[in-house]
This record gives C-alpha cells, sequence and structure tokens, in this order.
C-alpha cells in the first residue's frame, strides 16, 4: 500500500474503534492487487466492503483509484461497496458518507482568495 492508502486507513481504523465490540473487521490490506481481488470475490453474504483507496498494492503496481482500483474492486465482490469519495461513485458503489473533492476545492480556493486579499 502507498502512504496515502495508509494514511486513511489509520483514520478509519480509529474511526471504526468504537465499533469493534458490535462487528467483525477485517483488514484486506498488504496484499497484491490478484491476491486481494481473489479474497473479495467469496466474501459471505453478511459481509460490507469499506473501500477507501488502492493507489499502490502490495506487490508496489500503481492504480488510479477511480479510473482503476475502484472499479476492479467493485466488480469482483457479490456484496456492497461503500466508498469514501464521490470520485469513486459511478464505479458501482452503492454510497457511503462521501468527501466531495470539488466542494472542498471551492473552499480552499475561497480560504486562498480570503488570505490573498489580507485576511489572517
Amino acid at each position: 500500500m502507498g502512504a496515502y492508502d495508509r494514511y486513511l486507513e489509520r483514520i478509519v481504523k480509529g474511526s471504526l474503534q468504537n465499533y469493534e465490540s458490535k462487528f467483525e473487521f477485517t483488514y484486506l490490506t498488504d496484499q497484491d492487487m490478484p491476491t486481494l481481488l481473489g479474497r473479495l470475490s467469496r466474501l459471505p453474504s453478511d459481509t460490507i466492503v469499506l473501500y477507501t483507496s488502492i493507489f499502490q498494492d502490495a506487490a508496489g503496481a500503481h492504480f488510479i483509484d477511480a479510473n482503476q482500483s475502484a472499479p476492479m474492486v467493485v466488480g469482483v465482490t457479490n456484496v456492497p461497496v461503500f466508498v469514501l469519495f464521490d470520485v469513486n461513485f459511478g464505479t458501482g458503489a452503492v454510497g457511503g458518507d462521501v468527501i466531495s473533492f470539488a466542494s472542498d476545492g471551492k473552499i480552499a480556493g475561497q480560504m486562498a482568495v480570503s488570505i490573498l486579499n489580507g485576511e489572517k
């Protein structure tokens, strides 16, 4: 996994910590893409997948998250896949509490303009 993938994994693990007594979590990290896809194709029916990101697999192969890895993951699973980012919709994911990159960019741009205009 790449540095950004590991960063998101830490955030998700921290966010889900309070639910560990109610649900079983399995983190399918540190695998190459073929191994991961094989595991995802054989999940129990009472499973959901929370897809974070895969920019790099354990073998060092690089992926474009929304165009390559997310569609591969969604394409092999027989269970619902939830995502974190709006750019991963359209891959077959069923939902999620998503972050909008476009909205975040707009807010960051407005903040930069305010700073450039002299605001602290």
